[in-house]
């Protein structure tokens, strides 16, 4: 007795030791719902009064074309995609970020650059070509390179930890857009046909490429339900059909209506001019005489 008193005394012992390394354990496991929740927005003014002047704009503008219409549209756009919710269901569905993203980069800066004048394109080349070429590549190269940076898994991750893209990001992608946008249409006569269709080509094939990229499912799942409750899958395909419908809506017409300015036209008919009359002084150019001409007495002339 004695020897099962102290038998149970010891399982006793045991038992709350156990108990204790139990609980210390379960007290130092990560909880299963670390993962942060769906943050929360709600309509309000600013996204109703957004909606309505992008309506009324845009109206506006396929009906008269005017520069203050398009402004206005572009405004109530931007605005829109910007708003708080907008960019809190950014972070919760590929699809919602991918048209936000779109509205910021190209839909928004089209509009504001159509109110800006055309530059006066003079029959001479500028005489800062060169500068100006440069400062219309950065814009491009910003373009695509802020695409890339956004489709980085960690910064998936860390725009759901947020809960919301930050607004500085949404801004900058607006200033990137208007300044893409204007470096293609805006700088005729500073900067050579060839150079602007590189710039919307390269950077359009960026975003078709990564719209491509989202078709198979490159980015992985949201962290939260979609909005709009689709699937993730569904929902990330669709953020990249639209993205490359998109590219090839707005380039491929823009990229066709891309003209030479007039000192480049004036350029290529100096070039053609003198390439003209090299080949007609080199076709009265006699040849030296070739062997059976010097026998048979035949001159033979460069015809």
């Amino acid at each position: 007795m004695i020897l099962w008193s102290n038998n149970s005394d010891a399982l006793n012992h045991g038992d709350h030791r156990s108990g204790r390394h139990e609980h210390h354990h379960m007290g130092s496991m990560p909880s299963t719902s670390s993962t942060p929740s769906p943050s929360t927005a709600s309509w309000g003014w600013l996204e109703f009064g957004a909606i309505a002047v992008s309506v009324l704009g845009l109206a506006w503008w396929l009906v008269r074309r005017t520069k203050a219409s398009s402004l206005i549209a572009a405004a109530g756009l931007a605005t829109f995609a910007a708003s708080p919710i907008a960019r809190t269901w950014a972070t919760q569905s590929h699809l919602i970020a991918m048209v936000a993203l779109e509205i910021l980069l190209v839909f928004a800066p089209l509009l504001a650059v159509r109110a800006v004048p055309m530059p006066v394109e003079t029959q001479r080349a500028s005489p800062r070509r060169g500068t100006a070429t440069v400062f219309a590549i950065g814009p491009g190269l910003l373009y695509g390179s802020l695409l890339i940076v956004v489709h980085v898994p960690a910064v998936h991750h860390r725009a759901a930890e947020r809960g919301v893209v930050p607004i500085w990001v949404a801004t900058l992608a607006l200033l990137i857009g208007v300044a893409y946008w204007a470096a293609v249409l805006r700088t005729g006569g500073m900067v050579t046909l060839a150079v602007r269709r590189s710039i919307l080509i390269g950077a359009q094939e960026v975003a078709a490429f990564i719209g491509l990229l989202s078709l198979f499912g490159a980015w992985g799942a949201m962290a939260h339900k979609s909005p709009l409750d689709l699937s993730s899958t569904v929902d990330q395909r669709l953020g990249g059909l639209f993205m490359m419908v998109t590219c090839g809506v707005v380039a491929i017409p823009i990229a066709a209506k891309l003209r030479l300015s007039p000192a480049e036209t004036g350029d290529q008919r100096s070039k053609t001019r003198m390439a003209a009359m090299r080949l007609s002084a080199h076709q009265f150019v006699p040849r030296s005489r070739s062997p059976r001409a010097a026998i048979m007495g035949d001159d033979v002339w460069d015809v």
